[in-house]
């Protein structure tokens, strides 16, 4: 159980990162490309 949601800890930080806007982008949404 504690393995689950730890997991799912990490996954909703890390998409959480990745929705957020990058200011080392110039303010533009951060490009997936790369990324997957």
């Amino acid at each position: 159980h504690h393995v689950a949601e730890s997991g799912f800890k990490a996954l909703a930080r890390a998409l959480r990162q990745a929705v957020e806007i990058d200011p080392k982008t110039g303010g533009l949404a951060p490009s997936t490309k790369g990324v997957l």
